[in-house]
């Protein structure tokens, strides 16, 4: 279960793709193919499977698109959160 459903869920969360208070869609491989042929082009999921060929593998659906993110916008100095602690040296 923590293959299947945690480890996939857990990387949604950090990139964004569910947020608190997101209800999650577990579907199989095979559903989502279909789902994204017939009704829902934009449909995308994570799985903990990299190479995933199986229709029955479990997969989650991603409730929020990924947003495209300026680089260097997200970057920070050292200095800016780091505090002498008179133990530790930073730089």
């Amino acid at each position: 279960m923590a293959q299947d459903i945690l480890n996939p869920l857990s990387r949604l969360v950090l990139e964004g793709g569910v947020v608190d208070g997101d209800v999650v869609q577990v579907k199989s491989l095979g559903e989502c193919e279909n789902l994204k042929k017939t009704t829902l082009p934009n449909l995308s999921w994570v799985s903990s499977d990299i190479n995933i060929s199986n229709k029955n593998s479990v997969v989650i659906i991603r409730n929020h698109e990924l947003k495209e993110t300026d680089e260097s916008n997200e970057s920070w100095e050292d200095e800016e959160f780091l505090m002498e602690d008179g133990i530790h040296e930073h730089r």
